[in-house]
This record gives structure tokens, C-alpha cells and sequence, in this order.
């Protein structure tokens, strides 16, 4: 299984700031958005489709019993 692609830092506190200034007044919408957008760009920096990333995660996350 392909390495899981790591955002910097920087690039999430950009992120987030940009989630920030689109959705101001609603938390929730901000966590929602800004997780969306980190999975967005781990894809591209492992040269995948967002959607064939998201598949790749989905056997990390199971319980192995």
C-alpha cells in the first residue's frame, strides 16, 4: 500500500485560514470544509483522484478481528 501523502504546517494554517474567511460565523462548517480540502490536497501530493485516495484510507481504518 502507497504511502499516505503529509500536508506541512504551513499549508494547513492555510488552509484554514481560507475556510475561515469563507464560512466565518459556523464552526462546524469550517471543520467539515477544512478536513475536505486537507484529504484534496494529500490526494494531489500522492498523484491520486481525491475519490481513489479516499478508497486507499478506508482499509487503514479497519479493526483487523
Amino acid at each position: 500500500m502507497e504511502r499516505m501523502a503529509r500536508i506541512t504546517k504551513r499549508e494547513l494554517r492555510a488552509l484554514q485560514r481560507m475556510v475561515e474567511r469563507d464560512f466565518p460565523d459556523d464552526p462546524a462548517l469550517q471543520e467539515v470544509h477544512l478536513a475536505r480540502k486537507v484529504l484534496a490536497l494529500e490526494a494531489e501530493k500522492a498523484g491520486m483522484d481525491y475519490l481513489d485516495y479516499i478508497r486507499s484510507l478506508r482499509g487503514r481504518s479497519r479493526d483487523p478481528r
